[in-house]
């Protein structure tokens, strides 16, 4: 199991011991101008630029999904509900956009230009509450942060014509930051490929100075892990039977008794944590003797590792075994740790939440950039979300539920908390 951001866990708690002194009436939508300042660095593909401006239909799609909307027409009819309240900040002279505009829109914005604007907000957001509440004193030094990537399927958006045959879903493979929970990237899938080649123009996306980036074995390519180490990144891949003889090679290496014990009196860490009704007990061995593998055509390599995970499944103790490659030397074995837990941060923090907190599963969103883009804002929300978590000590579909049946009043309350500005006056009243 991934653990819970520790950074956004902090970040909440300061926020929460922070009482705002505005009455919600009087509150200022700054924050909401400039997200909308931001969303105008987005460039407009429309041939026939109409009188709906971008920045109107990408915020009123993403307050509307903030709102608990999950389908176009209840985000139009959203719009039309607090035309009043975006008035504030839009220019909505010829009123809301229509469903057919919303929708037309949004698959002429760029993906990769939206979501650098949204996930640059949010960096920016979080690196400014980070200085303003945690001190290094109180903050667990980390090292690292670890990255995550996965794909995922967009399976409302598949359908079966018989004119032109079956339409595939839409498919993503995104870049995570599990240390931050923060999507950093992503690439959408050609339909005539997967994730493999996908994923080293993906890591061209990113900066991964100082970074571990962590995947399953699938995505354990050599050409993505040189693309990684040309990004200034560690890594740690899991190794399975798709790598044949290297993998062959790796367990019968941990599985000799004497080279396993070996191995792990020279390098190994331990550690046990209650979950699922029993207690888990992970071993995590590594070793840099790797000089008899053929090991030249994986960039940087260092080590290999092995993480035996114990458990009892009705009073019948059982054991998983995985097997990994990494950049990383045995002297790094805690971050080597890190990444073998947050490998499956991405799913749990991230497609878990786009799944039953915003039911992307079930929207049937068909142009690929409107969906792709859909996706995009349902994680900046997502984002903003979890910051505020605290707040409310609740699930997120729960505050998403709360937003959407109050939504000018909470969500002016959300927002001011971002609001970096009023904070740090409030900080320094109550110092």
């Amino acid at each position: 199991m991934a653990r819970k951001s520790k950074l956004l866990e902090e970040l909440g708690q300061s926020m929460k011991d922070i009482r705002l002194e505005s009455e919600l009436e009087d509150l200022d939508i700054g924050v909401l101008k400039d997200i909308t300042i931001h969303i105008k660095g987005v460039t407009d593909y429309r041939a026939d630029i109409s009188y709906q401006s971008l920045e109107n239909v990408i915020m009123i799609t993403f307050l509307a999904i903030m709102g608990n909307c999950n389908e176009w027409t209840e985000i139009y009819e959203f719009g039309v509900i607090h035309k009043e309240w975006f008035s504030r900040f839009l220019d909505l002279k010829y009123g809301i956009p229509s469903i057919s505009t919303l929708r037309k829109t949004m698959a002429m914005v760029d993906p990769e230009e939206l979501e650098n604007v949204c996930v640059n907000f949010i960096i920016d957001k979080i690196n400014k509450l980070t200085d303003l509440f945690i001190s290094n004193d109180d903050n667990e030094v980390i090292s690292k942060d670890i990255i995550a990537y996965d794909g995922k399927v967009c399976c409302g958006s598949k359908r079966n014509n018989t004119i032109n045959g079956e339409v595939l879903p839409v498919n993503a493979m995104t870049a995570f930051n599990v240390t931050k929970d923060i999507p950093l990237a992503t690439k959408f899938i050609n339909e005539k490929t997967n994730e493999i080649p996908t994923g080293p123009e993906l890591i061209k996306l990113l900066d991964l100075t100082n970074t571990i980036s962590t995947f399953d074995a699938l995505n354990t390519q050599k050409k993505t892990i040189k693309a990684i180490v040309d990004k200034g990144g560690d890594y740690v891949g899991a190794l399975k039977g798709n790598q044949h003889n290297f993998y062959k090679d790796v367990v019968a290496y941990f599985n000799d008794e004497k080279l396993y014990d070996e191995a792990y009196k020279q390098c190994h860490y331990e550690e046990s944590e209650y979950a699922h009704s029993t207690t888990e007990k992970r071993i995590y061995i590594m070793t840099e003797d790797i000089n008899w593998l053929e090991t030249k055509k994986w960039k940087n390599i260092k080590s290999i590792g092995i993480c035996i995970r114990e458990y009892t499944e009705n009073d019948v103790l059982k054991k998983d075994v995985r097997y990994f490659i990494t950049s990383l030397g045995t002297d790094q074995i805690k971050d080597f740790c890190r990444a073998v837990r947050d490998e499956w941060g991405i799913e749990n923090n991230l497609h878990w939440h786009l799944d039953v907190t915003f039911k992307e599963d079930k929207n049937r969103t068909m142009i690929k950039n409107s969906q792709a883009n859909l996706n995009i804002l349902r994680k900046f929300a997502l984002n903003i979300l979890k910051l505020i978590k605290p707040l409310y000590n609740k699930s997120l579909k729960l505050i998403r539920f709360r937003i959407g049946q109050n939504f000018e009043n909470e969500i002016e309350k959300i927002l001011l908390y971002l609001n970096i500005e009023e904070l740090r006056l409030l900080v320094s009243k109550t110092q």
